[in-house]
């Protein structure tokens, strides 16, 4: 039997049935003829044949399918998943959208088919019906039914005591009015009830060219209102834009006075007369703030404004009318001097408006000048002959009916 044949089946065994590098199998004396062999035998040899792969290959994909079925449910059970999933559904929804601003109800009608409605600067027609007019003003009151809704803000005044300022427009009937708001929250808190009631009384009765007219009053759940009539400017702000002449003075201290003179015969006292109380409107000057106003001959109710308050006040007695006149002493002062003065204080001069101011500036109400007294002096004349002029020019105008 030849021997190399039984060697080169040896390894060819051996090799199909174990990794021939790892063997340590070793036959004497035929080492060189063995590493020929192998390497004959390696340079042809076949590669193995697995018979499962093929099964091993479909079951591994079997299981990837099952896997991504496994993803693909999870996520869709996921909330955090389904929230993002729907937030970007109403993000893609919301572009498709045109959001259409809904207008402010008014209670007032108008004539008109459409309006402007601003909403995020925008603006859209709004088209009514005849029985339900919609207006884009304003509201005054959060209750939509109150008459307060037919005034659009235009410009925060200023504020008093407890109350708001502003100037309106009247969407009815077109005319500009100073709107004056009060709380009654405050009213109640306060125990003011009386003083809103005589206010409200008499500013309005009271019908005079140099003071403030009221429209209107009107009573929401909420608060009170005043329509007012609108002045320009008030004195105080005034006169930090312009400088005044004595001539300027004495027109407006005239007219104050005149003002002062017919609440005095209707048996009022102001209480509160100083520069901001005090409007302007054409060179006409309006007396406003009535609202510590009282119809009373005498009293000795603590109030006013510090520096302005007559001496009988702040001593807590009774007292007059005659507190008014000192009041106007005060302001005559101020006019000239841009100060307020101090009680008792007489200042030098000859002339007549600094004897009226010493005269209204008396300590003693029995020696101090009555409105009435203070409107005889001579250098009023001219302001008289004024007014008179303006009555008689408006005595003469023919109107003609439209």
């Amino acid at each position: 039997m030849d021997p190399y044949k039984n060697i080169s089946q040896y390894i060819r065994f051996h090799h199909q049935s174990t990794d021939f590098s790892n063997s340590q199998n070793k036959i004497p004396g035929t080492q060189s003829h063995c590493n020929d062999t192998i390497r004959y035998e390696s340079q042809h040899a076949q590669p193995k044949i697995c018979v499962q792969y093929e099964s091993n290959l479909e079951k591994n994909r079997e299981k990837i399918q099952e896997i991504k079925k496994l993803i693909s449910t999870s996520k869709k059970s996921n909330p955090l998943a389904i929230k993002s999933q729907n937030k970007q559904l109403s993000i893609n929804e919301s572009k498709m959208k045109i959001e259409i601003p809904k207008p402010i109800r008014n209670v007032s009608n108008f004539s008109h088919d459409s309006r402007i409605s601003t909403t995020n600067s925008q603006t859209t027609p709004l088209r009514s019906s005849s029985h339900d007019k919609q207006h884009s003003y304003m509201q005054m009151s959060k209750n939509y039914k109150s008459p307060l809704n037919r005034f659009k803000k235009i410009k925060y005044l200023g504020r008093g005591h407890i109350s708001d300022v502003y100037s309106v427009i009247d969407t009815t009937t077109g005319m500009i009015a100073a709107l004056k708001t009060i709380q009654k929250s405050l009213i109640t808190s306060k125990g003011i009830q009386g003083l809103i009631k005589t206010e409200i009384a008499i500013q309005s009765l009271i019908n005079h060219q140099n003071i403030l007219k009221c429209y209107g009053v009107i009573n929401d759940e909420k608060q009170i209102a005043l329509v007012l009539e609108l002045g320009d400017i008030t004195l105080l702000n005034y006169r930090k834009e312009k400088r005044l002449q004595e001539k300027q003075i004495i027109d407006i201290i005239y007219q104050v006075l005149k003002g002062v003179s017919f609440l005095h015969q209707n048996g009022i006292i102001h209480r509160d007369i100083k520069p901001e109380n005090i409007l302007l409107q054409n060179g006409i000057v309006k007396l406003a703030d009535l609202g510590i106003c009282v119809k009373a001959a005498e009293t000795n109710q603590y109030c006013g404004t510090p520096g302005y308050m007559a001496p009988e006040i702040m001593d807590k007695k009774k007292y007059n009318n005659k507190v008014d006149c000192f009041s106007i002493g005060v302001l005559l002062h101020e006019l000239l001097f841009g100060k307020l003065p101090k009680i008792g204080q007489r200042i030098n001069g000859d002339t007549q408006l600094i004897n009226l101011m010493n005269q209204l500036l008396e300590v003693n109400p029995k020696n101090r000048l009555s409105c009435k007294q203070a409107l005889e002096y001579d250098l009023f004349k001219l302001c008289e002959r004024k007014v008179l002029k303006q009555t008689e020019m408006i005595k003469n105008t023919i109107l003609w009916d439209c």
